[in-house]
């Protein structure tokens, strides 16, 4: 049962207090307004220092809306009320009378300075749209797997944005002295520490906004209006990091956060929208500054994906001069561990489709035979060729043939082929075959690289535009000629 200790019940929790309005503003030693709000309503027994904290930290909306709260009496009921709702649902506040004493003691006591929330309630708890975190810090585990240390970075900095902190246990991450089974050593739990240092250090309790129709680039779908990924989940996303001097790849999720005031940023390659507190790197690739900050002729950092080439999404890095990555080998290397000497390989063959499932961290070796295999399903195999065989156009079963005109006998010579060459190790068969001639090994190379090789005059254009040509290789095609006409 809650009994009145401070209240009547008659008057209210607010009673005998007498108000005023205050003008608040924060300048730097410049004389700069850092912040500044008119009209704060607050009791006259409060300190400068608590209204300003008030009125900068915990008053909700945006500044200079009719939405923004002005007044002590908004944030309590906010608070209060929504604590309120929950105890009767909860069945702790049993009825009307209950639940009317819980709300005047605890305004009494708020407003009065007798207690205080910590600031996590203060942001979050009334606030539509936000989660409603109240816990002042979080204790996070961690799994020795790139997964878990993945989720620790998301957890951490959805914690962060709520005004909280967190600590965390990395007693089960292997240290940088343990070996990794595919080879190398563990990059060990201080590496992963400065991770989340760098990334806890972009968060702004409150959170930095895009506005909902800001694109953004995505290693999954491409660029994507900011709108739409709140509702997809995690997402990959790229962004520079000082530490490492250089763009990665990142895994990060989008929520909506209200209405927010938004600055315009205009350049010469177009313009994009965001709070004024978002961070914007310079092109020195060392100074931030926040958006609403900019001055008229600042150089911004620069960053844009462009097809490579060989046809994968390349990030070009401070105009295209410097930095030049493919985008699923920074998906390989930030987000799946990817190891040294490993290659990534895309499974569905498309190589701008850069999601972290659709990719996988694979030795040079494991990465032809994920070719071999692929091929030997359908029949094939790395030196499938179109104009001839093993048995030259005299083979029946050579590519010119007429059997291959009747699809159901086709189709079932290839399905046992097929189960043939996977049943005997076909990839590894072929491997020890091509090595022999030497030609496998420059064809692992090749695949690795990008090269389209599923016929013999591709692979033999392959290695001009690679290794150049020279003897070795106008003997092997002279050879193969002379023997398959």
């Amino acid at each position: 049962m809650f009994t009145r200790h401070f209240t009547d019940g008659m008057d209210g929790p607010y009673s005998g207090i007498q108000w005023e309005y205050r003008d608040i503003s924060i300048t730097r030693p410049d004389g700069s307004v850092v912040f500044e709000q008119k009209g704060v309503h607050v009791p006259s027994f409060w300190s400068l220092n608590a209204s300003t904290i008030l009125a900068q930290k915990y008053f909700r909306g945006v500044l200079g809306s009719p939405e923004r709260e002005h007044s002590l009496i908004q944030v309590i009921h906010r608070v209060v009320q929504t604590i309120t709702a929950r105890g009767v649902v909860d069945g702790y506040l049993v009825d009307d009378e209950q639940a009317k004493v819980f709300m005047d003691e605890l305004s009494y006591i708020l407003v009065h300075q007798m207690a205080s929330f910590n600031s996590p309630v203060w942001f979050n708890i009334g606030v539509e749209g936000e989660r409603q975190q109240s816990s002042a810090c979080f204790i996070l585990s961690v799994d020795d797997t790139m997964e878990s240390i993945l989720n620790w970075y998301r957890e951490e900095g959805l914690i962060f944005k709520g005004g909280s902190g967190s600590g965390v246990n990395l007693s089960r991450i292997r240290s940088s002295q343990e070996l990794l089974k595919g080879g190398g050593t563990a990059s060990g739990p201080v590496s992963f520490m400065r991770g989340a240092d760098a990334s806890a250090g972009t968060i702004k309790s409150g959170g930095k906004c895009l506005a909902p129709w800001q694109k953004v680039y995505t290693a999954e779908w491409g660029a994507v209006p900011v709108s739409d990924l709140a509702n997809r989940g995690d997402f990959t996303v790229l962004s520079y990091d000082p530490p490492a001097g250089r763009v990665k790849a990142k895994s990060a999720r989008a929520w909506k956060s209200g209405v927010k005031q938004l600055v315009r940023i205009v350049t010469d390659k177009g313009s994009f929208d965001l709070s004024a507190d978002h961070p914007v790197y310079l092109a020195d690739l060392e100074t931030v500054v926040p958006a609403g900050e900019l001055q008229a002729g600042s150089a911004l950092l620069a960053t844009s994906v462009r097809p490579s080439s060989g046809g994968y999404a390349r990030v070009w890095l401070h105009d295209g001069t410097k930095g030049r990555r493919n985008l699923h080998e920074l998906v390989g290397d930030d987000i799946l561990g990817r190891d040294s000497g490993q290659v990534v390989h895309h499974k569905d063959h498309n190589k701008l489709n850069n999601a972290p499932d659709n990719l996988v961290c694979a030795t040079q070796a494991e990465h032809a035979k994920l070719h071999g295999i692929e091929l030997a399903t359908v029949g094939r195999h790395v030196f499938q060729l179109k104009d001839f065989s093993h048995g030259g156009r005299s083979n029946g079963m050579h590519s010119s043939n007429k059997f291959w005109n009747d699809a159901v006998k086709s189709l079932a010579y290839r399905h046992t082929k097929s189960e043939e060459l996977h049943n005997r190790g076909a990839a590894c068969e072929m491997q020890k075959k091509a090595s022999a001639s030497k030609l496998m090994n420059f064809a692992y190379k090749l695949i690795n690289e990008g090269y389209d090789i599923s016929t013999f005059e591709n692979y033999l254009s392959a290695r001009r535009a690679r290794g150049g040509w020279d003897q070795s290789t106008q003997k092997i095609e002279n050879a193969i000629l002379s023997r398959f006409g």
